[in-house]
């Protein structure tokens, strides 16, 4: 009996610890895939996303430090390459790799998410 109760505890740190994880994990997520939309859209507009470009390569900055503890490195890394490109070719007018670049990082984070959804893949 005695060492049920700390199994318990350990049990309900794991569950909460794993459900934290989750819900920051997908909300950043939304949030770069809503950066990467409005990123989009200014392309359209102005032929340029420099500004756009610039705050989703900053917010990434900030949060990629807290998602290496949930996520794949690798992933990250991609993910920040095809950010890098991202911005480097919001620079110009009609280039189709921008548009590629935004697609990789939209599949990349639905990568992260398959990923960290619970399933019997995840819990063994």
């Amino acid at each position: 009996m005695k060492r049920i109760i700390p199994a318990v505890i350990i049990l309900f740190i794991v569950i909460f610890s794993y459900i934290g994880s989750y819900i920051y994990i997908n909300n950043v997520c939304d949030t770069v895939e809503e950066k990467i939309g409005n990123c989009l859209n200014e392309y359209k507009k102005e032929g340029i996303a420099t500004n756009s470009t610039k705050k989703l390569n900053d917010y990434w900055d900030k949060k990629e430090k807290i998602l290496s503890i949930f996520v794949n490195h690798e992933l990250i890394d991609k993910i920040e390459v095809s950010i890098s490109n991202m911005n480097l070719h919001s620079n110009f007018e009609e280039n189709t790799m921008f548009y590629e670049s935004c697609d990789t990082v939209k599949m990349l984070l639905h990568q992260v998410k398959e990923d960290t959804r619970i399933s019997a893949h995840s819990v063994f």
